[in-house]
């Protein structure tokens, strides 16, 4: 019988030494199991003997609430009270409940990581091995249909919590063996399940590829949503604002992006799935226009487009021109501004930076608070507040309207994260316009643009296919080409493939 150390045990704790191995003897094996699970009142350590006869100890090791219970007493404590054979080999066992060789062990890290995963343990006295069974049923949340992303038409199903389901929902729609499914574990201390998804005859090599390599160089403690991983693996460095990831929690969506060629990245415990490369125009775009007639589609696309236009540049563009250029103003619009700003205590500017910073805070509000209450808040503060601060004499009937247009222009777009990312943009032109006119605000932009210019998602240009120009490609930007007119999906691997070429 092989002794087993107290140095042993003390470092199975951390699971630094790998080479601790089960022995013979079920009481000392439990005895680091024990060691390593100290003050870990949710671990059941269940004692059993296998059949009358020969009386062998063993012990079930799971967590509470992780495993299904009944599974346990028809497929486990069944066969070990009927079982009245005396052999211990691991064919005899494998057999017994229906297992393969991975799931054989006698290290005791893989015991460990397997109890913490959510499987059930089983170690048998006078045998150096454990048995890893696997019927875990951690606590999961019901598919339904997610809250961000509400179309009118198309599937209501949403990406839940739960990793096996989320890939099971992307298989559900591609239907192709040549969809692969590569897991990757992340994060020192939470070791998180991830998934990458793509298809092996149309994604390219040199994408996938990048994708792994990313994942791989990820060295954090701890994952627990896509958001950790994609400000690991983003383009832009540190301090780039622009989404270069798309989000989805709709697996409708997901499909769609990865028969195009793409990357779809999954992290267990987040509802919320990456998919990479991404481009600008993306984000504009909506999965119903797809469930649209197509001259529909373009009409609702086309207005997205203007609505981020006008969120992002609107308050700029009416603080510039009534302070600089007001022959750019109508002649009777020009008298009702002045008749409305005279005996304002605060110029222009300040003026819609006290606007812009009351509707991001009521818009805060209204989501930090409780769902039933926190549309009318919304609602009521941006009517009580617009209206007080009219009468007071603090700002502007106009500007009112600008910083209202500009709130409702934001809400349009259909992407959260474009949505986000404009707002530092938004101040930015805000300050050139009202400092230095026309001029200063067809500065940032320049800048701003060259800056989207200068942006690659996974080697892809941000701005393609606008920017290099590739006119096959436009055909499914603002426009959104029929569904009959989709002969392939390759159509961003030939992008890819005519960038390599330049």
């Amino acid at each position: 019988m092989e002794n087993i150390s107290s140095t042993q045990i003390k470092s199975s704790n951390k699971f630094l030494n790998h080479n601790i191995k089960l022995c013979e003897n079920i009481i000392s094996n439990l005895d680091i199991i024990k060691k390593g699970f100290v003050n870990c009142d949710d671990i059941i350590i269940r004692d059993l003997s296998i059949g009358d006869k020969y009386n062998l100890k063993a012990a079930l090791i799971y967590i509470d609430g992780m495993i299904n219970t009944e599974v346990i007493e028809l497929s486990i404590m069944n066969k070990l009270n009927n079982c009245t054979c005396k052999i211990r080999s691991k064919e005899y066992f494998k057999h017994l409940f229906g297992i393969n060789d991975k799931d054989v062990t006698s290290e005791m890290d893989v015991i460990f990581k397997s109890i913490l995963q959510g499987k059930a343990v089983l170690l048998i006295d006078k045998i150096n091995f454990a048995l890893v069974l696997n019927f875990e049923n951690p606590p999961k949340r019901d598919i339904s249909e997610p809250s961000i992303e509400i179309n009118i038409r198309g599937p209501r199903e949403g990406f839940t919590e739960s990793l096996t389901i989320n890939v099971c929902l992307l298989r559900k729609r591609i239907k192709n063996i040549d969809l692969k499914v590569e897991h990757f574990i992340i994060g020192k201390q939470t070791e998180t399940d991830l998934k990458i998804v793509y298809l092996d005859n149309i994604t390219d090599k040199e994408i996938v590829d990048e994708v792994r390599t990313r994942i791989k160089k990820i060295d954090l403690d701890s994952i627990v949503d896509t958001s950790n991983v994609e400000e690991c693996i983003s383009d832009g460095g540190t301090f780039n604002f622009i989404p270069t990831a798309f989000h989805t929690e709709k697996p409708d969506t997901a499909s769609r992006k990865i028969l195009q060629g793409k990357v779809a990245i999954l992290v267990d415990g987040s509802p919320t799935v990456l998919v990479v490369p991404c481009t600008f125009i993306e984000h504009i775009q909506a999965q119903e226009d797809y469930y649209n007639n197509h001259v529909l589609a373009t009409i609702d696309r086309v207005i997205r487009f203007i609505s981020f236009l006008l969120a992002l540049l609107l308050p700029a563009f009416w603080v510039s021109i009534s302070t600089f250029h007001h022959e750019l103003i109508p002649t009777s619009l020009v008298v009702t501004v002045i008749k409305t700003r005279s005996g304002l205590p605060f110029p222009t500017l300040v003026e819609a930076f006290f606007m812009l910073a009351a509707y991001e805070i009521i818009k805060e509000a209204g989501i930090r608070m409780p769902e039933s209450i926190g549309q009318a808040i919304s609602v009521v503060g941006a009517l009580v507040l617009g209206q007080s601060a009219v009468s007071a004499g603090l700002v502007s009937t106009p500007m009112v309207i600008v910083i209202a247009v500009t709130g409702i222009a934001t809400y349009v777009i259909p992407s959260v994260e474009l949505t986000r990312s404009i707002i530092f943009p938004k101040y930015a032109f805000l300050l050139l316009g009202g400092s230095f006119g026309l001029i200063g605000l067809l500065s940032g932009m320049l800048f701003f643009l060259v800056y989207l210019l200068s942006l690659r998602s996974f080697g892809v240009p941000y701005l393609s296919p606008f920017g290099p120009l590739d006119s096959e490609k436009l055909k499914d930007t603002i426009y959104r080409k029929p569904i009959s007119s989709e002969k392939s999906n390759k159509g961003f691997m030939n992008l890819v493939k005519k960038l390599k070429n330049k």
